[in-house]
């Protein structure tokens, strides 16, 4: 067996900086706040009707975009927070049980190492040249025995904590390349003014970080996302859907679009469009639906899921909305004011009562 300290993402981990990561996501945090401050002071500035004349009308033209820029900022930053912190305590959790795993790993390696040398000392006494009577002769095959079977059970215990130091190191690296990804599509919606044929989709460079503390960044499913109960395929489907609305963020909400043929998006996405583009990624819809046909599809189920879950509001008319939670992130296409959404797809933090608000809840069966 390979030794995992010789794995290279061992280095990554063990050189990891729990705390740094922690520091880092306070001070997106605050940088969030104060973008969304900045945001409203500007908001009230331009909208204060005691304030008139040449200047304030030339103040207010000079705002334009700003303060949408401004959230735009503060939704990255703040989602960049958000998966810091989160992948801040599943590292907290992995590097501890991967230095422990480790430890038992050299310990069991002594053990066998003396194991051996009994197997060995016991077997020298029964060569030829050294007669022994009856006794002699059984006390030494039963020594033996006890040796051989002392052995096969540390090696039996080496292979099972080999085999759990090679899964946390591929918890290690789905963790932080799904942090990584939140902070890459956080770049991709820094406030870059459109340009003609872009429409009003912001389209930022990749402002991606790849290190803190010697560690890459990325995330792993939460809520047991890191228990055995997630199969290779359901981490598939997961982090293809989080990839999915990761890369949509930032792309303009359009009543019908992403209902054309296909799924296209059309210039932009409703919320139903934006809803039914992530569940196709994830191969749980073979085409676009409405708010109303959710729940009638093929592998949804009623309900909240363990990792993904719809919440639909139906049969309300001009009310009808969707949105989506995965891995207990949340995004929609438009919102309004009840979610202090914006129009355009995003990711925010709902509150129960916006929660509440939704008649429909589903899943897809056994996510």
């Amino acid at each position: 067996m390979i030794d995992p300290l010789a794995d290279p993402r061992a280095e990554d981990l063990l050189a990891a900086v729990p705390a740094d990561i922690t520091a880092l996501a306070a001070a997106f945090h605050t940088a969030a706040e104060e973008a969304g401050m900045t945001a409203t002071g500007l908001r009230a500035a331009r909208n204060d009707g005691t304030w008139t004349g040449h200047a304030a009308d030339s103040f207010r033209e000079s705002i334009g975009h700003v303060p949408a820029e401004l959230e735009r900022v503060r939704s990255g930053y703040s989602a960049v927070a958000i998966a810091l912190r989160d992948y801040e305590e599943t590292l907290a959790i992995i590097q501890s049980a991967f230095v422990k795993v480790v430890g038992e790993l050299s310990d069991v390696g002594t053990q066998i190492g003396t194991a051996q040398t009994a197997a060995t000392t016991a077997q020298t006494g029964m060569t030829p040249g050294h007669p022994l009577s009856y006794d002699d002769l059984l006390q030494a095959e039963l020594a033996i025995a006890r040796a051989r079977h002392t052995l096969e059970g540390y090696h039996a215990e080496a292979r099972r904590l080999h085999a759990r130091a090679l899964t946390l190191l591929d918890e290690f690296d789905t963790a932080r390349k799904l942090c990584r990804a939140t902070v890459s599509a956080a770049g991709r919606t820094a406030p870059v003014r459109p340009q003609p044929g872009q429409g009003k989709r912001v389209a930022g460079p990749d402002g991606s970080l790849s290190r803190v503390g010697g560690a890459m960044w990325q995330m792993t499913p939460v809520g047991g996302g890191d228990g055995p109960g997630v199969s290779p395929e359901e981490r598939r489907r997961i982090e293809a859907m989080i990839r999915q609305a990761d890369s949509l963020l930032g792309t303009p909400y359009v009543s019908g679009g992403g209902h054309a043929a296909g799924g296209s998006q059309g210039g932009g996405l409703d919320c139903s469009g934006f809803v039914s583009a992530v569940l196709r990624s994830g191969g749980l819809l073979s085409g676009p639906v409405t708010t109303e046909g959710f729940a009638a599809q093929p592998g949804i189920s009623s309900g909240p899921g363990r990792y993904v879950t719809i919440y639909d509001r139906t049969g309300c008319g001009a009310n009808e909305h969707v949105i989506i939670a995965i891995n207990e992130r949340y995004y929609e296409s438009g919102g309004g004011s009840a979610s202090g959404g914006a129009p355009f797809v995003h990711q925010f933090h709902p509150g129960a009562g916006y929660l509440a608000s939704f008649n429909t809840v589903l899943h897809p069966t056994g996510l």
